[in-house]
């Protein structure tokens, strides 16, 4: 946990702490203070921060030495559209898969004569 973390959960545990009195000392108040809403949102605006701070991309190990071997890239590798081409043609897959295989695309009635010839042995 780092520092950003820790102060953005302080801030979000001394907002809920003054919640908390507000609501027991003015029973009849409904609304809370503007100071305590502004330290809600900064203490949540910290926790994120700090908590998309922390994301890195992993090390990885190798089985056979042990070593660790440290990644190009500290953050997310970007993604390399040539390679990822190269794979979706060696699946097959088209560019409108998920456009072809939905069922409210289909067309209904060929479908139907398509299974009724293929019941009767047609091909």
């Amino acid at each position: 946990m780092t520092v950003t973390n820790t102060l953005g959960y302080l801030l979000l545990l001394h907002a809920a702490y003054s919640s908390y009195e507000h609501h027991h000392t003015l029973k009849l108040s409904s609304t809370l203070p503007t100071e305590i809403i502004l330290e809600l949102v900064i203490g949540l605006m910290v926790v994120n921060f700090g908590t998309l701070g922390q994301l890195q991309y992993p090390r990885s190990a190798v089985l056979e030495t042990g070593l660790m071997l440290e990644n190009e890239h500290t953050y997310l590798k970007p993604i390399e559209m040539s390679r990822a081409m190269v794979a979706v043609n060696k699946l097959g897959v088209s560019e409108y898969e998920y456009l072809d295989t939905r069922v409210e695309l289909m067309d209904v009635r060929k479908k139907r004569e398509e299974y009724a010839r293929w019941t009767n042995g047609e091909t």
